[in-house]
Formats: C-alpha cells, sequence, structure tokens
C-alpha cells in the first residue's frame, strides 16, 4: 500500500505545471535519490526557482573564473630601457615603455596606436606615445580587457611594468619518462662535450634623428640690446654658431681715458658734454649636449668687443678704457625643445668684465 500511495505522488508531481523543470538531467539525477525533495519541488514553486537559481550560478562559475584582469601598473624609477634605447614616435618625441608580464600569445591597442612591440623573455615591451591613456589587452582564450585606464601618466623616455591576474592553467597530466638505451652501435666515443646556449650580440645604441636648429636671440644687460641668429646641428651632442650686434657704430676716437674720464699720459681731466656713444658685438661657437628629455646644454667661446666714448667739449671722442673691452668672449645656457619649437637662454661675457643675459626662440627641424 504505500508502494502504490509512493508512486501516485510521483506520478502527480510530473503533471504539476512545473514538470518540465524535473526533466533536466541534473535535477532528475538529484531527485531520483530524494523522493520527498520531488514532491516538495512539485508543490512550492518559489522552492523551485530557488534551486534553478543556485544550479545556474554554480554552472556559470567556472566560466567566470575564466576571465582575466589587470593586478597592478606602476613606475619603474630605476629601470633606464626607454632611456638609453629610446623610440621616437610620429611626432619625434620619445615614447614611454610599459613592461607586460605576460605570455606572447596576448595581442594589445591603444587609440593612439603602438610604436613598436618587443616579445622579451617573459614579458612583452609596448613603446607607446606618452599622451597614451587607454589600453585593450586581447587573448584568444581568456577574452579581451577593453580600454583599461592607466592610473598613472605616462612620461616620455619614463618605464612601467604591469601585471596581470591571469586563470589558473590546468595540472599537467602525468607522462612518465622512458629511459631508453641505444645500441652498443650508437654510443658515442669520447669525452662528452658541454653544449652551452648560444647568446646573440648586443646591438649597438641606437642614434637619435639628426636635427637642425635656428634661433632669433636676443641680448639684455649693455646700453643697448644686441640682436643676431643661432644655428645648429645635433643629434644627443652637436655645435653651433652664434652671433650678435647692437647695430649701432661709434665714431673715431682720439683720446684714451679711464674710468674716472682722466686722459691717459696727461692725467687731466677734461671736460665732457655728457654724450656717450657704445657698440657692442661677439661671435661664438660651441658644443650642444642633450641632457634629459629635451632639456640641453650649450657652451662655447669666440671674440667679442665693447666699445665706450664720451665725447668733449671741443667735440671730439675720447675712448674709455676703462669700461671697455675686447678679447675672448664666452656664453653658457640652456635649450629646451618643444616639439619643433626652441626655446634658450643664457648669459655672455666680453673679457669676463662686460656681462650680458640672452633671450631666444627659434625653429628645430
Amino acid at each position: 500500500m504505500n508502494d502504490m500511495t509512493q508512486r501516485r505522488n510521483i506520478c502527480s508531481v510530473h503533471t504539476l505545471p512545473g514538470a518540465p523543470l524535473l526533466r533536466v538531467p541534473l535535477l532528475r539525477a538529484l531527485l531520483g535519490r530524494a523522493p520527498l525533495l520531488r514532491v516538495l519541488l512539485g508543490r512550492a514553486p518559489l522552492l523551485r526557482v530557488l534551486l534553478l537559481s543556485v544550479l545556474l550560478f554554480w554552472a556559470f562559475l567556472p566560466a567566470a573564473g575564466q576571465q582575466f584582469s589587470v593586478r597592478s601598473f606602476r613606475l619603474l624609477p630605476n629601470d633606464i630601457s626607454a632611456y638609453i634605447h629610446p623610440v621616437m614616435d610620429l611626432n619625434e618625441e620619445a615614447c614611454a615603455l610599459i613592461k607586460v608580464v605576460c605570455e606572447s600569445d596576448f595581442a594589445f591597442s591603444t587609440p593612439l596606436g603602438i610604436v613598436k612591440r618587443s616579445n622579451e623573455v617573459g614579458e612583452v615591451w609596448l613603446y607607446v606615445p606618452s599622451a597614451t591613456r587607454l589600453l585593450t589587452l586581447k587573448h584568444p582564450r581568456w577574452g579581451v580587457v577593453r580600454d583599461y585606464r592607466l592610473p598613472l601618466r605616462l612620461e616620455s623616455r619614463m618605464t612601467y611594468e604591469l601585471t596581470l591576474h591571469l586563470p589558473a592553467a590546468p595540472a599537467p597530466s602525468y607522462m612518465p619518462k622512458l629511459h631508453t638505451q641505444l645500441p652498443p652501435l650508437f654510443r658515442p666515443q669520447g669525452r662528452a662535450r658541454m653544449v652551452t646556449a648560444w647568446t646573440p650580440p648586443v646591438g649597438r645604441r641606437r642614434k637619435e634623428p639628426l636635427s637642425y636648429l635656428l634661433m632669433a636671440e636676443m641680448g639684455l644687460g649693455g646700453d643697448y640690446p644686441t640682436w643676431g641668429l643661432r644655428a645648429g646641428v645635433m643629434r644627443r651632442w652637436g655645435l653651433y654658431l652664434m652671433g650678435r650686434w647692437d647695430l649701432r657704430a661709434v665714431g673715431e676716437t682720439t683720446e684714451s681715458c679711464n674710468k674716472e674720464g682722466q686722459l691717459l699720459g696727461s692725467g687731466s681731466t677734461p671736460y665732457y658734454t655728457g654724450q656717450v656713444e657704445s657698440r657692442r658685438y661677439l661671435a661664438t661657437a660651441g658644443a650642444l649636449w642633450r641632457m634629459v628629455d629635451e632639456w640641453c646644454l650649450f657652451g662655447g667661446v669666440g671674440y667679442g668687443s665693447y666699445l665706450l666714448a664720451w665725447q668733449r667739449a671741443e667735440g671730439n671722442l675720447v675712448k674709455n678704457e676703462g669700461h671697455s673691452a675686447q678679447g675672448v668672449a664666452a656664453e653658457l645656457g640652456v635649450l629646451y625643445r618643444l616639439r619643433h619649437l626652441t626655446l634658450s637662454a643664457g648669459v655672455n661675457a666680453i673679457q669676463m668684465s662686460q656681462w650680458e643675459a640672452t633671450l631666444g626662440v627659434g625653429l628645430r627641424f
């Protein structure tokens, strides 16, 4: 009697609206061992929905675990790979280097493009423009991480590291090691030789592209500003020529005096009208050196002249030897290259007595 009642209850479960749920193979296997649970599912719709949700979550949990993600992104301040071997983008600016710790079967893309990719041991090197903000990572098996926003602002010639959180690899199947012994006829004779791995030769350092400078300059600090040009050519090192003049001229001088105005030779002090004439010019040649990023240092020597003359009451001009100087001129300053624009600032002196500050602006091509 009890067997007949149990069979009648099971048949009534199959006739309920939730009967299709019981046709799922997994549920059928579970409910075959728990008749009471099968009866409850047929009479409690809410319990059916709850159990189905748990089973679906359990089924899709392994698939969700197969996705990869970005674990960390950090600056490597002691890594000088991007500084020693710079890669230039289309704007002739040095790229930033991102070292992605992953296998070589990953693919990468950015809105500004990837200038160069290099597959190294255990990581992939990506040279990207310094304005890059988003990075897309793709894998043929694990999917895509699209438009990952870099947490740090990239800088030219700096190196960064990006590490990934990868799904756990399946355990390798055990393969028994086969030990085979060659016949005596094929055994090597004599002592075994040590085989060493071949190491490729280290490549030469990549040369920076040749660039030319043409700048207009102005000198300040004398009686009148001086105007001139500076032209140069450089890679990491370079040479330049510079010349400036205040566009003034001084008439012929007939006598000379010291700083106080006393005539040399006689020692007398004539009457001066107060009118002063001066002239300054200089020309130098020197070296250019790119220190870091787009900052350059320049310095050179050459010849310069500064002449100061006072007018006497009689109308003739007297050269002031105390304030005039001519001979060796030297200068020192810095350049900053902003794409195709170049700015400069520096100082120069004639005989280490007549100092002048300089400012310049020009083009690099």
